[in-house]
């Protein structure tokens, strides 16, 4: 498995990649279900699934932590082996669908592994690239299919790749159109009202007015206090 960060274009960064070459041994992180096993292969080439492993009702998730960003690309080669009767291939991320595909027979794409008989007994190699709004601190992956048959359709993966469109520095949630100084002037005024020390906490120019000017605690955190009928501004606003 590779992990690290290299950087793209502005604001995209490439995150996390799985099954780039034939030296992965194991499932990387990824959690396999209703599969005999979780690495194959097809016409000598290896494969996280693969011919008589990912089939009817297999499915495979990760979930991967991430640093603030506000968007999240996932490409992906997907290979459909065998007999697909105009049957789908689904990706999800977060439990919302972001790519379906059907795959059917095909007299002209090549036979490489699996049965060598009939025109619909072809494989299909595809290149899958989806870009999605995202700004949660976590990322769940699922891919699955609706595959009926149990003999005779399978698929796998190579080239898995993640990337991200990270935040400006300091930023802890953004969107695309945000900046670094943006994001500074937020922690600011977020921090106007926040000290650790009861004794130091000031009322920092705000002006009360026809309510109880008191300063108090709640779980550890001091709270400038007014009541629901109060009128509270800042000093130099309108």
């Amino acid at each position: 498995m590779f992990f690290t960060q290299f950087a793209i274009s502005y604001g995209q960064i490439l995150y996390q990649e799985n099954f780039i070459d034939d030296n992965f041994v194991d499932t990387e992180g990824w959690q396999v279900y209703n599969a005999p096993k979780s690495i194959g292969e097809c016409n000598e080439t290896k494969l996280f699934g693969g011919y008589e492993v990912f089939g009817n009702n297999t499915m495979i998730t990760k979930l991967i932590s991430l640093p603030p960003h506000y968007a999240i690309m996932i490409t992906v080669e997907f290979w459909k082996m065998d007999s697909w009767d105009d049957e789908y291939f689904y990706i999800y991320v977060d439990q919302q669908l972001i790519f379906s595909k059907m795959y059917g027979s095909s007299a002209t794409n090549p036979n490489l592994c699996g049965s060598r008989t009939g025109q619909v007994w072809r494989e299909e190699i595809s290149q899958i690239s989806v870009t999605q709004n995202h700004n949660f601190k976590s990322l769940f992956i699922l891919m699955t299919s609706n595959l009926k048959g149990k003999q005779d359709e399978w698929w796998g993966i190579r080239h898995f790749k993640l990337y991200i469109y990270e935040c400006p520095p300091g930023c802890q949630i953004c969107t695309s159109e945000d900046s670094a100084i943006l994001c500074q002037i937020w922690v600011i005024q977020y921090q106007s009202l926040l000290n650790v020390d009861i004794d130091q906490f000031q009322i920092e120019g705000w002006i009360i007015l026809e309510g109880e000017q008191s300063i108090y605690s709640c779980s550890f955190n001091y709270i400038l206090h007014y009541f629901s009928y109060s009128y509270i501004k800042r000093i130099g606003q309108k």
